[in-house]
């Protein structure tokens, strides 16, 4: 079930700003054996770098691997550029359980597109599950039980997890009447990418039945030079059978950082698309960091925004957009 907020999904993305850093990513995934089967992930990123005369890429990425299945997730291949041994920390480990500690530790200051790499394979544990969107959707067809066969959008929906998982939700009356809580089919999204190379990232279609994860963030110098402007979007989509790509969450967030301490002076999260309507009592969560430096941000949006008033999707975007240290330093070099 996914339905436009007020804001509504996007429709376009806008030029960069003179003075500013872009970061693009996006993670791709698909199960071409089915829902149970092995999973593919690529992911490709890029840091875009614009003055007041000229735009120039300063930092490029992308990485595949591929899943056992979603059993135990298990990694059995991955390659990426650049290269960060990145067999010998994740090879045969978890794609979800530990994943995000053991690739913290891989972030190389003397290889400027480490911290790009870095921030992309922190998608991995969600982006793994988040696969099957597509065929979750098509299961929500399916009677939730048939003899010993369960659909899977039955299972693992504790109360309070979430702002559309609380026992009053509609979601949750859905499940419990005996209903998919998957009532629609998500959003149909419009193009945000276009001619413009300085938009994205280049782009390759994402096959029926895919999944792809959208994450923009760009940092502005903002004009007085004393405060760093933060804004930043998030998609999670799937393209269905037909080859339409449809949105099951959508965020922005912009935030105002002091340049000299790296305290957060303002962050605002807007819905464009979200599962339900009780999912937008999420979006004041994004204020809670406001007076925090960003690293402590980071940690704090990871320990204490859970629960009955939050969305992990926001969450996870919040802790994201804290991890910008490596965008803010560049932002210095290019001024």
């Amino acid at each position: 079930m996914s339905i436009p907020c007020e804001a509504g999904p996007a429709t376009t993305t806008q030029r960069p700003a003179p003075n500013s850093i872009r970061r693009t990513i996006t993670i791709d995934g698909h199960r071409p054996e089915g829902i149970r089967g092995p999973i593919r992930l690529s992911g490709a990123g890029r840091d875009l770098a614009t003055t007041s005369s000229q735009t120039s890429v300063v930092g490029s990425a992308k990485f595949a691997l591929s899943i056992v299945s979603d059993a135990d997730y298990e990694i059995d291949s991955i390659a990426s550029h650049p290269d960060l041994n990145l067999s010998e920390v994740l090879l045969t480990t978890s794609a979800r359980k530990g994943l995000r500690r053991r690739v913290e530790t891989l972030t190389d200051d003397t290889r400027p597109s480490s911290s790009l790499l870095v921030a992309m394979l922190d998608d991995i544990p969600i982006a793994a599950g988040l696969s099957r969107l597509s065929m979750i959707h098509k299961e929500a067809r399916v009677p939730i039980s048939i003899g010993r066969r369960r659909n899977p959008v039955s299972k693992g929906h504790p109360i309070g997890i979430c702002a559309g998982w609380v026992a009053d939700s509609t979601m949750r009356a859905s499940l419990e009447a005996g209903n998919s809580p998957l009532l629609h089919d998500g959003v149909p999204a419009v193009a945000i990418t276009s001619d413009d190379e300085e938009a994205w990232h280049p782009l390759v279609p994402v096959e029926p039945n895919g999944y792809r994860r959208w994450r923009r963030v760009d940092v502005d110098a903002n004009g007085d030079g004393a405060t760093i402007s933060l804004d930043c979007f998030f998609r999670d989509s799937y393209v269905d059978d037909a080859g339409l790509e449809r949105i099951e969450h959508e965020y922005t967030i912009t935030a105002a950082i002091d340049r000299t301490t790296l305290i957060i002076t303002d962050c605002r999260a807007t819905a464009g698309v979200l599962p339900s309507t009780d999912c937008e009592n999420a979006v004041p969560s994004a204020r809670s960091l406001i007076g925090s430096t960003i690293e402590d941000a980071k940690w704090m949006a990871r320990r204490d925004l859970i629960g009955a008033n939050t969305c992990t999707h926001l969450t996870d975007t919040l802790v994201s957009l804290m991890s910008v240290g490596s965008l803010i330093r560049q932002l210095d070099e290019i001024e």
